[in-house]
């Protein structure tokens, strides 16, 4: 079996699996993120090849994101009007946490305190980070037949999609001051 044959051989293993434990989840009425959870933390512990499917899995991340969105698209209705200042909200309050944060872990770690002689390490808090978020806001939107997640799910994906094209400005933005 050649090498990336093997890696197509995890990935699909890997993704049935959470795709099983996702319908376990639902029959027994708790969070596929949680049980799915509790099942990598198992997987990862008993398994002898962990180190492997690691590296699988970090090589194919962008895959099973880009995945998760198109299964979270699928599901949208375009109607960004009505939680407009959701959005705004969200995507302002992302934004101003990561600054903030960044601001405060690098006053922790004793990095210079002027923001101006370290900005490639605060750049590095502004890298998007999406997938997590997704994943709970869906599972949110699943687990409740009310108006309001549906509406968070749709303002959660639309910062989401935001936010990965609005930080690479930022980012680049921020290491210019220097």
């Amino acid at each position: 079996m050649t090498g990336l044959h093997k890696e197509n051989v995890i990935i699909s293993y890997i993704l049935g699996f959470i795709a099983f434990t996702s319908g376990i989840s639902g029959l027994i009425g708790l969070s596929p993120i949680f049980i799915s959870t509790i099942a990598g933390l198992t997987f990862a512990n008993l398994s002898m090849r962990k180190e492997y499917v690691f590296g699988v899995l970090a090589h194919r991340e962008h895959t099973v994101y880009i995945l998760l969105l198109v299964l979270a698209g699928a599901i949208c209705e375009l109607t960004i009007h009505n939680i407009l200042w959701l959005i705004v909200l969200l995507f302002s309050l992302r934004i101003f946490i990561k600054l903030f944060l960044g601001i405060i872990a690098l006053n922790l770690v004793g990095i210079k305190k002027d923001l101006k002689e370290s900005p490639f390490i605060l750049s590095l808090s502004l890298i998007p980070h999406g997938g997590m978020p997704v994943a709970l806001a869906l599972s949110f939107y699943l687990a409740f037949d009310t108006p309001f997640p549906k509406q968070l799910f749709m303002a959660v994906l639309t910062v989401i999609l935001l936010n990965e094209f609005v930080q690479p400005f930022i980012i680049k933005r921020i290491r210019e001051i220097n």
